[in-house]
């Protein structure tokens, strides 16, 4: 089943989700004042982290895997997986590798995926679009299989999904033809051994004010940028960390 979401104004609301968590306890320089809330109760450094990580890795008889590939044409797009962004694509030419979706899964059950499309507005052969076209293509297919089979994982993959983008009543001609902005949902069940509660308890950074919220993304950033520049290996190993845990503890 999907949900469509298509209109004549660009204008949009995009969610926008983040969480940093981190712990400046190391033996490197520290800041004062570090714009990012000091949240994980390990001491984080870059001599310990690896280790760390290691004994936080959890093991499953079967570890399910969900991708998704892309046949698109005449469009850029962008994917969101429970309205997290996930994935973008503002190149000519088509895609081949698959998207996976595991990390944007918290637990079982119902998930979201959605597509957002924008007109190829620069080419490398041709004039470029500035509304999609009757012709634009946007086809997803959604596997799964146990990302523990290397051997032959991708023989028994299975198809849960084959979601083509709506027609107008001639059948032929993309939906959302002429307009600069489409933007679609599908949803499928999944199945997964692990559940991580940190984003059930993230905030919706979408609901702040513009203004602060640029100042506060501004000050992180630049703090991130001075980590790498001066080379505060300590810092950035515990900056990483949670974020690091969270994609290999499923």
């Amino acid at each position: 089943m999907g949900k469509n979401y298509y209109s004549t104004n660009f204008s949009f609301s995009m969610l926008l989700t983040i969480m940093l968590e981190i712990s400046c306890v190391g033996t490197g320089e520290k800041i004062a004042h570090p714009p990012i809330t000091e949240s994980n109760p390990t001491t984080v450094s870059v001599g310990n982290a690896l280790s760390v990580k290691e004994k936080m890795i959890k093991h499953f008889p079967i570890q399910p895997l969900y991708y998704i590939y892309i046949d698109h044409e005449q469009c850029f797009f962008e994917i969101l997986v429970n309205d997290i962004p996930a994935f973008q694509y503002f190149q000519d030419g088509g895609i081949m590798s698959p998207i996976t979706l595991n990390n944007y899964i918290a637990k079982s059950g119902k998930q979201k995926i959605t597509y957002r499309l924008y007109p190829q507005t620069e080419r490398e052969h041709g004039e470029g679009f500035q509304q999609l076209t009757p012709f634009t293509r946007f086809n997803l297919t959604l596997f799964s299989r146990d990302n523990r089979d290397t051997v032959a994982g991708f023989d028994h993959q299975v198809q849960l999904l084959d979601h083509a983008n709506l027609k107008k009543e001639d059948g032929k001609t993309f939906i959302g033809a002429g307009l600069p902005y489409y933007e679609y949902t599908v949803t499928f069940d999944a199945s997964v051994p692990y559940e991580v509660p940190a984003l059930a308890n993230a905030t919706d950074l979408s609901k702040l004010p513009k203004d602060v919220l640029e100042e506060k993304t501004l000050e992180a950033y630049n703090y991130f940028r001075d980590l790498i520049a001066n080379k505060n290996k300590d810092v950035y190993s515990a900056l990483v960390f949670n974020s690091d845990v969270r994609q290999i503890s499923g």
